[in-house]
């Protein structure tokens, strides 16, 4: 059965498995790819979950919002967006651009509220290449309190009009997140947050000791920690994956590998239910194409969480390491 989770405050009640769109496999000429992206919302939503994280940005946008126009209960779900100011290059943080955002997802995504903005502060005045790293971490914090500041003016605009729930930092870097989270505006934190990016781990108790909570992306590390990808000798000739740029995170998950081996289940199950283990992780974003896909994630809920010792002992092995750049994954 699904759990689920307090956000807002305890306004919104979010399940522990959100339906991510990022990875949408749809395509606008075939209407098969539809009417299997179609039935996995539908399963989904059928098995629990509630949450949909989306992004105005990616290529499947479009798609995501053509799928929940459609849906009968698109009005029980609860949104999670992004908005990005200010940008690299920017100067200031722009309402305007905060407003803007929320607006045109409210009609986009034919809802009401959005349950959790997720707001991206990359400058001011930062290049990409700084703003991914712990490089740019001087330059953003150093402005992180003004622009709190101004968030929390348009924010309590926008609650007090019932559009949003509540603002989520979407810090990039601990170092960020350690100072964002001592800000009032955010409730929760979101980001990467898998077996093969767990840095976030020593943050968890003081989230929790805040009633913060962390929203976790790509629990499976873009199908890494899957059994279909898992060890890379088995993944299908032309798969991304097998790049070089991968290499290092097959190492890494070799590494992390030995450390769940005893655990009941496949490894997507067992990546997901580690995933949902700490009780400060609210929930977490999967990209689901089809009902196989939905049914194993609903299943490794299911299975429910693993003991919380295998939380800190991958994060202390991941630390071991040698670090991997976030931008090694990105395309």
């Amino acid at each position: 059965m699904m759990e689920y989770a307090e956000l807002a405050d305890g306004e919104i009640s979010a399940s522990r498995l959100s339906f991510g769109t990022m990875r949408l496999d749809v395509d606008p000429e075939d209407a098969a790819t539809w009417n299997e992206a179609e039935r996995a919302l539908h399963a989904a939503i059928e098995g629990g979950v509630n949450v949909v994280h989306s992004n105005s940005s990616w290529p499947t946008y479009p798609a995501t919002c053509g799928l929940l126009a459609k849906h009968p209960r698109r009005g029980e779900l609860h949104h999670i967006i992004k908005v990005e100011s200010p940008d690299y290059d920017d100067a200031h943080f722009e309402p305007k651009v905060f407003r803007e955002q929320v607006e045109n997802a409210l009609r986009s995504l034919s809802t009401e509220r959005i349950a959790v903005v997720q707001h991206l502060q990359r400058g001011p005045h930062c290049p990409k290449e700084m703003a991914y790293s712990a490089a740019g971490d001087p330059r953003r914090i150093a402005a992180l309190p003004e622009i709190a500041e101004q968030v929390q003016e348009v924010a309590t605009e926008l609650k007090a009009a019932g559009k949003i729930g509540e603002v989520a930092t979407f810090p990039h870097t601990v170092g960020f997140a350690r100072s964002a989270i001592e800000e009032d505006v955010y409730g929760s934190v979101v980001h990467f947050y898998s077996i093969l990016e767990p840095e976030m781990v020593p943050l968890l108790d003081d989230l929790a000791a805040r009633g913060k909570s962390l929203i976790g992306l790509r629990p499976l590390t873009q199908g890494m920690t899957t059994d279909s990808r898992f060890p890379r000798q088995s993944i299908e000739p032309g798969d991304k994956r097998l790049s070089d740029r991968y290499a290092r995170w097959y190492e890494r998950l070799a590494a992390v590998a030995p450390l769940l081996a005893d655990q009941d289940g496949s490894l997507t199950s067992v990546a997901l239910r580690w995933a949902v283990t700490h009780p400060a992780v609210a929930t977490v974003a999967v990209s689901m194409n089809n009902v196989s896909q939905v049914e194993d994630a609903l299943a490794a809920m299911d299975a429910g969480p693993l003991d919380r010792s295998l939380v800190t002992a991958v994060h202390a092995k991941v630390a071991e390491l040698p670090p991997l750049g976030k931008e090694t994954l990105f395309g």
